[in-house]
């Protein structure tokens, strides 16, 4: 997978009326990268859509889904905060004009050659799960950050991670809920 180590973020385009071929969507953005034009993500028409806390550089996989898998297209790096807005220039041609939608803007968008989602990023049953939902995004990790340039962390970064881990765990069993994604 182009060197990825592991995604932050799964965002599953679904196709409706408005747009029927979702592919086409993530060729157009990959495009836009490509030719140095601003690509931008539609957020779910909320207050505060799931993928609004996702930080700079964190990484979104690209997907649709096909028989209760999740297909990965690509993937792009979040380069931003998220904006509320009309729609940005860049992607008017596949979003239409919407006034004061949340857009999250994207670097280095790598489209990849369509495959199953790896069990190594989701399982099955997680998979299964989150389609049978009405989400379209799901934050894949907690408080970790990650990066496609390596796929070794240093020492004491894991440290760092495990200690946050725990504190999130307990924290998780103090509110009763579950911490696995």
């Amino acid at each position: 997978m182009h060197g990825l180590t592991r995604l932050d973020w799964i965002y599953r385009f679904n196709s409706n009326h408005d747009n029927p071929n979702s592919v086409e969507e993530i060729d157009f953005l990959s495009t836009l990268d490509t030719n140095d034009s601003s690509a931008y993500l539609l957020l779910a028409n909320r207050s505060s859509p799931a993928l609004i806390s996702a930080k700079f550089g964190n990484v979104v996989g690209l997907c649709t889904s096909h028989d209760r898998r999740l297909i990965l297209h690509g993937t792009a790096v979040v380069a931003g905060e998220c904006i509320r807005s009309n729609t940005p220039q860049s992607v008017l041609p596949i979003y239409g004009e919407l006034p004061g939608r949340v857009f999250c803007p994207l670097k280095d968008l790598e489209r990849l050659r369509s495959n199953d989602l790896p069990n190594a990023v989701l399982d099955d049953e997680s998979q299964k799960k989150f389609l049978e939902g009405r989400a379209f995004v799901k934050r894949l990790h907690l408080g970790i950050r990650s990066s496609r340039k390596s796929a070794v962390k240093s020492l004491s970064r894991t440290d760092d991670s495990l200690k946050q881990c725990q504190r999130f765990r307990a924290w998780s069993f103090l509110r009763n809920t579950d911490p696995s994604p």
